[in-house]
């Protein structure tokens, strides 16, 4: 589904763009979930080393745990992934 104004957008692999690609600046239309205990630093860098858009779930996680759980995935993420 083509977006409808002239911005720049994002592909998924079949050539066509969408406005979740476009908004997130992901080039697949595909979110991992925000899951506890199923969410992890490394699953959610794959999915964005996979086009889409990767997250961690971080309701439980102290802030310096996190912070190390987030360079992980940005790391696994590659320097265009979005976590």
């Amino acid at each position: 589904m083509p977006p409808t104004d002239d911005a720049a957008t994002t592909t998924d692999p079949s050539g066509s763009a969408n406005r979740f690609t476009a908004l997130v600046g992901c080039r697949v239309p595909l979110q991992l979930a925000a899951m506890g205990g199923v969410s992890t630093a490394s699953l959610a860098g794959a999915v964005a080393a996979a086009g889409g858009l990767g997250m961690l779930a971080a309701a439980m996680i102290p802030a310096d745990e996190l912070t190390n759980q987030i360079d992980r995935a940005r790391m696994i993420g590659g320097p265009d992934g979005r976590i």
